[in-house]
């Protein structure tokens, strides 16, 4: 859940017209992981970004009346539009880098530039890092305050790898298509300590792309002659005892390749022998997941 949220106005710039509704709905219907709708009776629209498989939600909207809430100073060739954005916070960094790269679209297309509409006179910017600047100190800050137990802190680096990754997920699934090879997108888990971690689902040994992650949860079902589905939970140290059964590749980030016709009689028994879980991590949800202050 999101404690909080920034509301950015847009204004256009060099005597440009301010983008008309069927413009805005045009564009973001031409970009991916956005849905568009349209409010008859209030007669506003939406653009709502969420991207499945790094879990990033925003939203843009156009509100009728908007422009006349215009920053108290508008530049010589600016003027007021109706187009607005939404974005929560506290968050993970990278919910500004998904952000930001839509807003570059946005503002190349129409010749925009965003200012706060909560206070006009903190923010005013022409450019996606101007943007991505502004959101970051805010989110920042946001961070350092949070008390809510459902969030949970990770280090910066370990949410940047999991997004990246998550990110090329749809493409390297394309590159293996041929070969049946799965790719798992990567989770986040919090154990008991309220440690978080990373963690992929691997099930009956089948074919598959694996990233570095903390942790696997393996699923034993067909393999293990069983109409139940069971789970085990192994750490990907203890993993790597069956790393060399697979093809090592170092793009676009490390993983290895699992594309076996059939499984190895060596990696059944290590799926075999894993201890059942009794009592699984708890998965997050990304937007419960946060920057950890320092990192």
């Amino acid at each position: 859940m999101q404690t909080d949220q920034l509301d950015l106005g847009f204004v256009a710039r060099n005597r440009q017209r301010a983008p008309s509704r069927s413009d805005f709905l045009a564009h973001f219907k031409s970009r991916p992981h956005f849905s568009c709708a349209t409010n008859s009776h209030f007669k506003d629209s939406s653009a709502c970004y969420f991207n499945q498989n790094t879990g990033m939600t925003f939203s843009f909207g156009f509100v009728p009346g908007l422009s006349e809430a215009a920053p108290p100073k508008l530049e010589k060739g600016e003027r007021p539009t109706c187009i607005s954005l939404t974005i929560g916070i506290p968050g993970p960094h990278v919910l500004g880098l998904e952000a930001a790269a839509e807003l570059h679209h946005l503002m190349r297309r129409f010749h925009l530039d965003f200012w706060n509409t909560g206070d006009p006179r903190q923010a005013r910017g022409s450019s996606s890092t101007a943007f991505l600047n502004y959101w970051s100190r805010a989110n920042r800050v946001a961070n350092r305050k949070v008390k809510d137990p459902s969030f949970s802190p990770a280090p910066k680096s370990v949410i940047r790898r999991a997004w990246e990754w998550n990110r090329g997920v749809d493409a390297l699934q394309q590159r293996y298509r041929k070969a049946d090879v799965f790719v798992p997108p990567i989770h986040f888990v919090e154990r008991e300590d309220e440690t978080v971690l990373t963690s992929v689902t691997w099930g009956d040994a089948l074919r598959i792309a694996l990233p570095k992650v903390d942790l696997l949860l393996l699923g034993r079902e067909r393999i293990a002659g069983r109409k139940t589905l069971v789970w085990c939970e192994t750490s990907f140290a203890v993993a790597r005892t069956i790393l060399n059964l697979g093809r090592h590749e170092p793009h676009p980030l490390p993983h290895v390749v699992f594309d076996h016709r059939r499984a190895p009689k060596e990696l059944v028994r290590f799926f075999l022998s894993q201890k059942v879980t009794g009592k699984r991590s708890r998965c997050l949800r990304t937007n419960e997941v946060y920057d950890r202050p320092g990192t």
